[in-house]
């Protein structure tokens, strides 16, 4: 079986689980959570994208 991940060795099927964990780890620490929906998400990759590719003068 092959599949594609990144160099951690995590794929797309891993984000679930490991968001589990995060959050209860954040929680243990008491440290700050954002949770955002995909369409959230793809605004703000769009907003990056276009940030980039603007001309430095």
């Amino acid at each position: 079986m092959c599949y594609f991940s990144n160099h951690n060795g995590f794929s797309h099927r891993h984000y679930q689980h490991l968001t589990k964990i995060i959050q209860q780890i954040t929680e243990q620490y008491q440290i700050d959570y954002h949770e955002i929906t995909l369409l959230e998400l793809f605004k703000q990759q769009q907003l990056f994208l276009k940030q980039m590719g603007k001309r430095g003068d």
